[in-house]
């Protein structure tokens, strides 16, 4: 048994790998204004990169998106705000406002790169197993005690694998690769002590983010 320890990634996550190159490609197309809808990680990815290549990043996340992200998201100097909904609510406001806004759409599948960095990942066939909270929460203790920290997610990727061992799906002499997509502390509780505001749609993102922020130029849009 194998980990892929993707928490060691520079953002703590996989999502490194797609965005660093999502943002070499905005870079060379001479793209200036990015914006992503994201669950957490892949925003932090895309206000990390985007700060070191002087790309203008803004992020949407879920109102519910762990506090220690939102404000790594921050961190880095990205325009963020928090969206009622879900990460396709979050979505769906980036696409509302990409014309007015001059923002490139960095999400899952609008551009190449993310996909090409995401190919380092592994080799998906197999099987799929739903786990429980206990179960995740349990696995999550057991990677600790291996000295491996692991986001929920990860710790899945365990508890999935002693389903499938107890039901001899996988068998002994089998070798397997756990993918640890993050590690523990970002989704700690935690509450930040900067307000963030809250939106639902991109009228509202208009009326009480953009235009307190002022105008700000348009960039070329990457080819497709």
């Amino acid at each position: 048994m194998y980990a892929k320890r993707e928490e060691q990634n520079p953002t703590g996550s996989f999502k490194a790998r797609g965005l660093s190159a999502a943002v070499s490609l905005l870079v060379e197309h001479g793209v200036r204004k990015a914006a992503i809808g994201s669950n957490g990680n892949a925003g932090s990815a895309l206000a990390a990169y985007a700060a070191r290549a002087g790309v203008s990043a803004h992020v949407c996340l879920p109102e519910d998106c762990p506090g220690l992200i939102v404000d790594e998201c921050r961190r880095y100097g990205a325009q963020v705000c928090l969206v009622r909904g879900l990460i396709h609510d979050a979505g769906r406001l980036i696409d509302e406002g990409r014309e007015v806004e001059g923002w490139f759409n960095v999400g899952t599948l609008r551009e190449p790169g993310r996909v090409e960095g995401k190919k380092t990942m592994g080799l998906s066939g197999g099987t799929a197993v739903a786990v429980s909270r206990e179960e995740i929460e349990s696995a999550q203790a057991r990677f600790g005690s291996l000295g491996l920290s692991s986001s929920p997610e990860g710790a899945a990727t365990l508890a999935g694998l002693l389903r499938l061992r107890e039901d001899a799906w996988i068998r002994p002499g089998d070798e397997v690769v756990l993918f640890n997509t993050a590690g523990a502390t970002k989704y700690r509780p935690w509450t930040s002590p900067e307000r963030i505001p809250v939106v639902t749609d991109y009228s509202d993102y208009r009326d009480r983010v953009a235009r307190r922020r002022g105008p700000e130029q348009h960039t070329p849009a990457m080819p497709a």
